[in-house]
């Protein structure tokens, strides 16, 4: 994931880890937007997406699942309703991603990804 932003002419963050990810928003990282997975170690991406949301409201985020189709999954579900403004079920189609990302309100050169989203 990162080397596919880098290549587009982001700047990607990239983190292990939800909580270290959030730590840095925390410490003033600026970014225009959050690239996620679903399924995370230690903190899952609704969770992570709460927890963006209560301290940048309006910082958009995009996630990213392998897990059980469509939308109607509860997590999928779930990310939508804390504010993901889109979900992506892998194998990602890496154009349909960076369009997404071009379409953000605000997208300017850097794009937050939590490091367990990695290309393959």
């Amino acid at each position: 994931m990162t080397a596919l932003l880098r290549r587009a002419g982001h700047h990607p963050h990239s983190f292990t880890d939800a909580q270290t990810a959030l730590d840095r928003l925390a410490e003033g990282t600026e970014v225009d937007a959050v690239v996620t997975d679903v399924f995370m170690p230690l903190m899952d991406g609704v969770e992570f997406t709460r927890a963006i949301r209560r301290h940048a409201p309006a910082l958009p985020i995009i996630a990213v699942t392998g897990g059980f189709g469509g939308i109607s999954h509860p997590y999928e579900r779930a990310m939508a309703a804390f504010g993901a403004r889109q979900v992506f079920r892998k194998p990602v189609d890496a154009a349909e991603l960076l369009r997404a990302i071009e379409r953000l309100p605000g997208m300017d050169e850097q794009v937050l990804a939590d490091g367990t989203v990695k290309a393959s």
